[in-house]
């Protein structure tokens, strides 16, 4: 079979990179985006922070606006909308 004839193999490796984050490019949501991104998601308050590794206490009072978002936090929420986790 000569090279031209050959079939094309797809690359191993995507083409696409996955996105990357920086804590320092990282918009901090505010109390109403936190909800709308779980509502969005279709997840219950327990089930957004545990794919991020919060309590569901945290979660609520980050929706509530009692507690201000860290840069962490909010990376970790961005990530969750983004799908990586």
């Amino acid at each position: 079979m000569s090279v031209s004839m050959a079939k094309k193999r797809k690359p191993l490796v995507p083409s696409d990179p996955a996105p990357t984050f920086s804590a320092s490019d990282v918009e901090i949501p505010s109390a109403e985006d936190v909800r709308e991104i779980r509502r969005k998601l279709g997840l219950k308050q327990h089930e957004a922070a545990a794919r991020i590794g919060m309590s569901r206490r945290t979660w609520q009072d980050y929706e509530r606006g009692k507690i201000e978002i860290t840069k962490s936090a909010a990376m970790l929420i961005r990530m969750l909308e983004a799908g990586i986790l």
